[in-house]
């Protein structure tokens, strides 16, 4: 069986095989390990059986299906995700993601509620709370600020990428969309006739800048509650 184990609480570890190097702490904390080495799993559900150097901290954070390599830290963090190689840390951070049997890889998400339900989702990086909480298939996407991209990037079927969004409430309502630019308070949120639903190489710098309809392509708008001119 496997050696160099601490593990601390009722049945904590309790399947371990080989698995060596592990630390389980709490009632209940890394039952799923069996051959997976170096992991640490305080008061948390997972991680998967073979899983190897992964940091799970939290009442209820993460489950049976996380990957080596992933650090989730906070009560309910990664509970349904898949994947590996990815960084939650807050209350719920990733917390649905992949409820649906996707698996999301290399994502690093910061703060409350941030990209909690995301699903197959890669290589992003949301920061603040409930940033990228609803992507769907989107990768390569940088959300920074409170709400950012809060709604957007959600459309099945679609492959939103190469987004970069800065600023609370930014790009907030943008359902698909790939090469755009948000930058400012609710930046890329609103257009003319409503909200921006989709958006294509599009760049919105300043505080409420907004485009002139509901889909944006091509379009450059530059300066404080700055109304564009089209596609």
């Amino acid at each position: 069986t496997g050696t160099t184990n601490v593990l601390i609480g009722c049945g904590a570890g309790n399947k371990i095989t080989t698995g060596g190097k592990n630390t389980a702490v709490g009632s209940g904390a890394g039952t799923k390990i069996t051959t997976g080495c170096k992991n640490i799993a305080i008061g948390a559900n997972g991680p998967s059986g073979s899983a190897d150097c992964t940091v799970i901290i939290g009442q209820a954070a993460g489950n049976d299906k996380v990957q080596s390599q992933t650090i989730l830290i906070g009560a309910a963090a990664g509970n349904c995700l898949a994947g590996a190689n990815n960084t939650a840390v807050g209350s719920s951070a990733l917390r649905c993601a992949d409820k649906d049997g996707s698996e999301s890889d290399s994502n690093t998400a910061i703060g409350e509620d941030t990209m909690c339900g995301a699903k197959c989702v890669n290589q992003n990086t949301a920061v603040g709370s409930q940033a990228l909480r609803c992507a769907v298939s989107a990768s390569n996407i940088v959300a920074l600020g409170h709400q950012a991209a809060k709604s957007a990037f959600c459309q099945a079927g679609t492959l939103d990428r190469y987004n970069t969004v800065v600023g609370a409430n930014a790009m907030q309502n943008v359902v698909s969309g790939s090469r755009n630019v948000a930058l400012g308070f609710c930046a890329g949120r609103t257009s003319a006739a409503g909200n921006i639903i989709s958006s294509d190489n599009s760049i919105f710098i300043g505080s409420h800048a907004c485009g002139l309809n509901a889909s944006s392509t091509n379009e450059i708008v530059i300066g404080d509650g700055a109304t564009g001119c089209g596609n």
